[in-house]
């Protein structure tokens, strides 16, 4: 029969996340009923599935533009000089105006940590990390960042000393207090179920009967359901998490009651403060205890469905690249997980197998383009990172950094051209009609690196959904060297998937095959 040329989809918006739910596609859907190629399966109404073969499993891969690419790590900070096991990572500036990271580490130093110099650096005089539930959180008020420490006490940071400076809420009880936040040039403290709010002309002063008019206070939260977890601003107030529900906090203007308080219809409560991205717009991203919900002050809607069916689910998957084969992992348990944004674009979804060990995957939203990666990297925490000298450098592509515990710090890098590119993406599977078999015969693919050895191999099937070991293709001469690389098969099955690894941006991929022996 004819050889048939056909380009394949390389601009998926969704993928499954188990390679298990990846079905028997096909190109010519015919009498197919679940076939539905013109659809939006980010919409909310059209199915997810669309029937077609499009990517279905990637290790380091990010969606470009125009397909998708491989990304590397490059170092931004080395591991800490002595033992230690970070488990977060906040961006602060220092009280001389000086950008740095704080991390905590409540296992081995029991201290913060901030980088300076480029390095990690354990602050002498920090208080006790003594548990996970010691947690930090940082509010600024006219510029100046300060650090709390639940229950110990809040703190201000020179990089020239390298040292804490403690400073006093007045009236309030350092032992109550287990989270700050700030909004409108108030300073806000939380104990378990309570509020308290500074005068707006200064942010330590938290007396009602103090000489000063201009409006301290505090009270209840009466609209929360459990204990509080964390308190995130916003440009309109804030949102308050609890263990049951969230709180949308506004500025009233009103400087005797200068805050308003609405429980948020639909909003689940938080495991920890490391399930919310700390974004100021007027909605953030939260994994509650309804599934991932994007929390606005008006409401919160549940995204993402399929990707809270799998974080909720207990089978974990991973590729073997030694013996080329999926390992299901079945837990016991749920996994871990964390969220953060970077750049306002990319939706970084943490998770691993074991609640009490380092994530090892993340799912990468871009939420701009609707469209999802996945990194492989062992790793504590995801964070944006940015560059630290004073003057403006634009890094929106070198902005997802990952914290290893021992504090060796990773940033993404999107340069495909670099040799630390090096990623592994699935597509497929392949099959013309549901009557017969299918014969490939050749791959092609656009914006493949030029000077990598890209592998291009092909796992058949020849009852549809069961792999048979994979077959490697013969690269063509002419394509060493060049960016559009070529590869030769002569391989029968059922249907076929394709898997590139290496260094590639593929904008364009084109497969030649022939039907060959009917089904029976």
């Amino acid at each position: 029969m004819a050889q048939t040329a056909f380009r394949a989809n390389t601009q998926s918006s969704v993928m499954p996340l188990l390679s298990d739910l990846s079905t028997q596609t096909v190109i010519m859907g015919q009498q197919d009923q679940t076939f539905v190629p013109n659809v939006n399966p980010t919409d909310q109404v059209s199915p997810v599935a669309r029937g077609i073969p499009e990517m279905f499993y990637c290790e380091n891969v990010m969606p470009s533009t125009y397909g998708f690419q491989s990304i590397g790590y490059s170092q931004r900070f080395p591991a800490a000089p002595s033992a230690a096991q970070f488990q977060e990572v906040y961006p602060t500036r220092s009280t001389d105006k000086i950008s740095t990271y704080l991390a905590w580490d409540y296992e081995l130093s029991k201290k913060l940590w901030v980088v300076r110099n480029g390095l990690w650096y354990q602050i002498p005089n920090s208080p006790d990390i003594d548990s996970i539930a010691t947690t930090i959180s940082i509010a600024t008020v006219n510029g100046i960042d300060y650090i709390n420490v639940a229950r110990k006490g809040t703190y201000t940071y020179s990089n020239a000393t390298g040292l804490l400076t403690q400073v006093v809420l007045n009236t309030l009880n350092d032992s109550e207090i287990v989270g700050i936040s700030a909004t409108n040039g108030y300073l806000l403290a939380f104990s378990i179920d309570g509020i308290s709010w500074s005068s707006n002309s200064d942010p330590l002063e938290f007396d009602p009967e103090s000489t000063d008019l201009s409006g301290a206070g505090g009270g209840k939260l009466q609209e929360a359901k459990g204990d509080f977890v964390c308190a995130i601003p916003t440009s309109y107030g804030c949102i308050i998490y609890t263990t049951k529900n969230a709180i949308s906090v506004t500025y009233s203007g009103n400087v005797q009651f200068p805050f308003n308080y609405k429980e948020i219809s639909g909003a689940g409560g938080l495991a920890g403060s490391w399930m919310v991205t700390k974004e100021t717009s007027g909605q953030q991203y939260a994994y509650t205890t309804n599934g991932l919900q994007q929390v606005y002050h008006t409401g919160a809607k549940t995204i993402l469905a399929y990707v809270t069916d799998f974080l909720a689910g207990s089978v974990f998957e991973d590729f073997d690249r030694t013996n080329k084969k999926f390992l299901i992992n079945v837990l016991s348990g749920t996994m871990r997980k964390k969220l953060a944004l970077v750049s306002d674009r990319y939706l970084v979804i943490s998770y691993g197998m074991r609640p009490d060990a380092q994530m090892t995957h993340a799912l990468v939203v871009d939420v701009t383009q609707s469209r999802m990666g996945k990194l492989k990297i062992t790793h504590n925490a995801a964070f944006q990172v940015t560059d630290q000298s004073p003057e403006v450098v634009e890094t929106p592509r070198q902005s997802i950094a990952l914290l290893n515990a021992n504090g060796d710090t990773k940033v993404v890098d999107f340069n495909v051209e670099s040799t630390l590119s090096e990623g592994l993406v699935f597509f497929g599977k392949y099959q013309l009609i549901r009557s017969r078999n299918v014969n490939m015969q050749e791959i092609q693919v656009e914006n493949a690196n030029a000077g990598d050895e890209m592998i291009c191999e092909i796992y058949p099937t020849l009852d549809g959904k069961t792999f048979l070991p994979p077959i490697a293709g013969y690269l063509a001469p002419e394509s060493v060297g060049n960016t559009v690389k070529s590869w030769f098969f002569d391989v029968e099955g059922t249907n076929h998937s394709v898997c590139f690894t290496g260094s590639f941006n593929i904008i364009g991929m084109e497969l030649y095959f022939q039907p060959s022996s009917r089904r029976r």
